[in-house]
């Protein structure tokens, strides 16, 4: 976990000096690692190690096991309504989808872990605005539309919160569609 957010943190401020360490450390921690019992599951390691792969320039490698990750969780929980219906399941879902270069199944599962409640009362303090795994998706105004729910659930003065108040240049995402 630290390297993970210690990296992803240098990445957010611009320390690509120790950016490039990191990635270097959590691949190397990752590589050899199939289960750490009583500490981390087979999927989060198999997540730390897609994202090391994308952070030292193996960005196909990296993709494809978010892609591959994403796939075992849906087949996993496809005969489970309470795991498959689930708006936390849904959002890594979109994540993973999002970290694979599947922007429209992203979207999908993004609306759908909405639709289900994700985030509602701002429950999860606006953390899918910055989360690093959904940025691929800032660019597309799909992605803000469906976060407008959120927003305008969170207002507290009972203001409607106007799409265009977040499209993704008024949040500093820049680019269109």
């Amino acid at each position: 976990d630290a390297i993970y957010f210690r990296t992803i943190v240098d990445r957010a401020l611009g320390h690509q000096d120790r950016v490039g360490a990191g990635w270097t450390m959590l691949d190397r921690a990752t590589r050899t690692l199939e289960s750490w019992p009583n500490r981390y599951t087979n999927t989060q390691i198999a997540y730390y190690r897609a994202w090391a792969l994308v952070g030292i320039g193996q960005v196909e490698e990296g993709r494809a096991g978010f892609r591959q990750l994403a796939d075992q969780i849906e087949d996993w929980a496809s005969g489970n309504p309470e795991v498959i219906d689930n708006s936390g399941t849904q959002y890594n879902l979109a994540c993973y989808r999002s970290m694979g270069d599947e922007p429209d199944r992203a979207i999908e599962h993004w609306e759908r872990a909405v639709a289900l409640g994700y985030g509602e009362n701002n429950s999860d303090n606006g953390w899918w605005m910055v989360d690093p795994d959904l940025e691929s998706l800032h660019e597309d105004n799909r992605f803000w539309v469906i976060g407008a729910r959120l927003l305008q659930s969170s207002t507290r003065d009972e203001r409607v919160v106007e799409p265009a108040e977040i499209e993704p240049e008024a949040a500093g995402a820049g680019g269109d569609d």
